[in-house]
């Protein structure tokens, strides 16, 4: 992604923000018209913030996901931006 492509995501995020509710889809169809990816980017930002995904330590979102069975970090799950490909490993050190 491009410096210019992050500012622009960044911007607008900010602006879909500010809105009421019920007018950001509105507001994103007309600002991104002709790029879906950007309206995808900037509506997965605005859930990440307003699940509060982003205010959590790294740490406490790992560690809820490892122990809540309904939020299993399986291939294919999503977490902001990112997705869970395959497990890598398993275990732990054993004593």
């Amino acid at each position: 992604m491009t410096p210019e492509r992050w500012r622009r995501i960044e911007d607008l995020f900010h602006v879909a923000v500010a809105q009421p509710t019920a007018a950001r889809s509105a507001f994103l169809e007309q600002a991104c018209a002709n790029d879906p990816d950007l309206k995808r980017e900037i509506e997965a930002l605005i859930r990440q913030e307003s699940a509060g995904f982003l205010e959590q330590p790294p740490m406490a979102v790992a560690a809820q996901l490892m122990t809540d069975p309904g939020r299993s970090m399986r291939s294919g799950r999503r977490l902001g931006a990112f997705e869970i490909q395959s497990l890598i490993g398993a275990g732990g050190m054993d004593i």
